[in-house]
């Protein structure tokens, strides 16, 4: 299996977790998985990190150089986890070669080109049109790829006297999200304990 994302200080490292959760579990079933970055170094990093090989890609990525490049690697599926301007017309050609195609939470044309499209059920994922699409649309939380430590259920402990609250923005949070929530939190202090959680970036 491909997967294609990309992950940096500029775009943060949500794709780059979500497909790292989705390789994990596919390794640990025994399948082979391979990774194709485009931007970086931070993304490619962490995913070399983990294990896996990462192929460098120019930096646009027609149709042809996609399909070649599941080829050279042998994938019979590619998982796409991307905002850049890849086309659909990519996905119609590895569906050409019998190369499953994933699209993961992705509004634009390619979830109408693919042959499977998970997205979270929010609003602009259930005003969308699917007519004419060629794969199945997956609109759902039961369909969110979450990493194995966040699928089980919570556990509760009781007795704490303040409930305790996680604050994080992400892996790299290129908004700064993590220091206005921090920038508040005198505020309700009494309310709650926070933990604050900074990523890789």
């Amino acid at each position: 299996m491909l997967m294609r994302c990309d992950g940096s200080e500029r775009l943060g490292l949500g794709h780059v977790m979500r497909c790292l959760a989705q390789a994990d579990y596919l390794r640990q079933a025994g399948a082979r998985v391979e990774f194709a970055m485009r931007e970086g170094p931070l993304g490619a990093t962490i995913v070399r990190e983990r294990g896996y090989r990462v192929a460098d890609l120019p930096a646009r990525l027609d149709a042809s150089e996609l399909l070649s490049l599941a080829a050279t690697t042998g994938a019979g599926g590619v998982v796409l986890d991307l905002r850049d301007e890849t086309p659909a017309e990519a996905l119609h050609a590895l569906r050409a070669a019998h190369v499953l195609t994933v699209v993961l939470d992705d509004l634009s044309p390619r979830r109408l080109a693919a042959d499977f499209a998970f997205l979270p059920p929010v609003p602009q994922a259930r005003a969308l049109k699917w007519d004419g699409a060629a794969g199945r649309a997956c609109v759902g939380w039961e369909w969110v790829v979450l990493h194995e430590q966040f699928a089980a259920p919570p556990v509760h402990r009781g007795g704490a006297r303040k409930p305790r609250v996680l604050v994080t923005g992400g892996g790299t949070d290129p908004l700064g999200i993590t220091l206005r929530i921090c920038a508040a939190l005198p505020l309700v202090r009494e309310v709650a304990d926070f933990v604050v959680i900074t990523g890789a970036g």
